[in-house]
């Protein structure tokens, strides 16, 4: 007799929705190595992070343009470390665009 094997669930601490594991993303520092919050919430809590914070929506923005472009050469930190790879800060970056747009307002 084949044993059927138990899809194991979580439960996600933002919509309190239990879902298999493979619905979270990776979390070497969490007990199960999984996030606590599922994807959908997680994606949820970035686009309205983006909505509300320029910097994050031209950091986001950036990061996934050139991610396109270098496609799978891409180094595998670059989302994280995009800011020592372009040579820039995004707070700077913020700072001259807006300075920029008062001049021509």
């Amino acid at each position: 007799m084949s044993e059927q094997k138990k899809e194991r669930l979580k439960k996600c601490a933002k919509c309190g929705g239990k879902q298999p594991l493979n619905c979270f993303g990776a979390n070497a520092d969490s007990a199960d190595g999984h996030q606590s919050y599922c994807k959908t919430c997680k994606n949820k809590l970035g686009q309205r992070r983006r909505q509300l914070n320029v910097r994050a929506r031209i950091k986001h923005h950036t990061a996934t343009r050139v991610m396109d472009q270098l496609g799978a050469s891409a180094p595998q930190n670059l989302t994280r470390d995009l800011e020592t790879y372009l040579g820039y800060t995004f707070s700077n970056l913020v700072k001259v665009l807006r300075a920029d747009l008062q001049e021509r307002i």
